[in-house]
């Protein structure tokens, strides 16, 4: 079945190829005419010689294709990279722009190229806003403005940014776990709390040392109880009250502990509290366990996630938040 949306792209992408063509013809055909003319010298009739010397050539040969060809926001123009095939292998593209009649070729400077419309990124619904990523952070493209501006500026790298229902957030990975962030207020919520798997717990205290410690226990008790019965009467007289010093010491040894437990409650409440208001509940991967593709949940209340496993595959989860 014919598919009209298929072909309209077409159309449009080979067009767009045919206007850029025609601006950059001239350049490529005076490149050609130099490439050919110091190809010629070597030869006897001046013609091109299929020699593997000529072959190997590459681009000083056939050129740089353009790159990263896309529409302006309001389809008037059309940005796309290229690199002359004199230029240095090393060199970086270079951003041009052209009027979408083939008109007004213009190579643009560094700032120029830096505030120009991505090639990639999602657009919100209304056109507006594009939302991408680049070097690791996030970034906003105003359509109507033509400005863009900076979300995040972090040592983490951020990826797989879209926006929400609503187009009043942005949700993103960062680290392993999905984020929503508020476009209105910069409010920047946690979803997911995915954790990789941990080193196995410390082994506990080996019997035998148990063993050992009971052993000494035993045989100083047997020892001690050989004199017991001489110093009896004096250690219950001793237990009953001690000198000032030995009660004050008491005294502070029962405050202390009295609050080292009132803290381990507060510390309780505080996280029963924590969990009713933030009620994310951990996710813990395998040891060769990866989370990849966070997705969030339509109801914006839970996420997807797609779990790879080292040597088994892939394992799609269902993260609930």
């Amino acid at each position: 079945m014919h598919n009209p949306i298929s072909a309209n792209r077409s159309t449009v992408l080979l067009l767009i190829t045919l206007l850029i063509a025609a601006q950059v013809a001239p350049a490529i055909a005076q490149q050609k005419v130099a490439n050919a003319s110091a190809a010629s010298n070597g030869s006897a009739n001046g013609k091109f010689e299929l020699t593997i010397d000529n072959i190997m050539r590459g681009t000083l040969l056939v050129g740089n294709e353009p790159r990263a060809v896309h529409w302006s926001p309001d389809s008037q123009h059309v940005y796309f990279q290229w690199k002359q095939a004199s230029e240095p292998r090393e060199k970086d593209f270079d951003t041009y722009v052209v009027n979408r009649d083939g008109s007004g070729l213009k190579k643009l400077t560094e700032e120029e190229a830096k505030n120009a419309p991505p090639s990639f990124g999602e657009t919100s619904k209304d056109k507006k806003l594009t939302l991408f990523v680049e070097n690791g952070d996030l970034f906003i493209y105003d359509n109507v403005a033509n400005l863009r501006r900076q979300i995040t500026a972090t040592t983490d790298s951020e990826s797989n940014a879209h926006f929400t229902r609503d187009q009043k957030r942005i949700y993103f990975t960062r680290a392993g776990n999905l984020y929503v962030m508020s476009l209105e207020t910069g409010l920047l919520v946690q979803m997911t709390e995915i954790t990789t798997g941990g080193a196995a717990p410390a082994a506990t205290q080996a019997a035998g040392g148990f063993g050992q410690g009971r052993g000494q226990g035993q045989g100083q008790g047997q020892g001690q109880g050989q004199g017991g019965g001489q110093r009896a009467q004096s250690t219950d007289a001793s237990q009953q009250k001690g000198t000032d010093s030995q009660e004050y010491l008491k005294k502070e040894e029962r405050e202390l502990l009295d609050i080292i437990k009132r803290r381990a409650e507060k510390r309780e409440q505080d996280e029963e509290k924590r969990k009713r208001e933030h009620p994310r509940k951990p996710f813990q991967l395998g040891a060769r366990q990866t989370a990849v593709n966070l997705q969030l949940a339509p109801d914006e209340k839970s996420v997807f996630a797609t779990v790879n496993e080292q040597g088994d595959g892939a394992n799609f989860f269902f993260v609930d938040t």
